[in-house]
């Protein structure tokens, strides 16, 4: 569910962009910027809410991480991804054996 808000607050932000264009708010290459940000934005959202999404799985389904328990967590953590630094939460394991 929130990924579909972010996706259309990102749509509505693009729709707004557009509208300024036609009225001559804006040019081109300032839409182009809005866009870079928008989209980089909405990649770095989608890849927290993604990996996110998979901690939250493997703690919830002990039988895909068989031998392998929870050590500590969750903590925040920082990637860099091709859209520039993601900031998530996750959990760390460790093996018994």
């Amino acid at each position: 569910m929130e990924l579909i808000q972010q996706l259309a607050a990102a749509f509505l932000q693009v729709f707004e962009g557009i509208c300024d264009l036609r009225e001559g708010q804006i040019g081109a290459r300032e839409l182009e910027e809005r866009l870079w940000d928008i989209i980089m934005g909405l990649g770095q959202d989608v890849e927290q809410i993604a990996l996110e999404e998979q901690d939250k799985y493997l703690l919830e389904h002990p039988e895909k991480r068989q031998g392998w328990s929870v050590q500590r967590g969750p903590e925040e953590k920082t990637i860099m991804s091709l859209f520039g630094p993601v900031t998530y939460q996750r959990r760390y394991y460790y093996n018994k054996e």
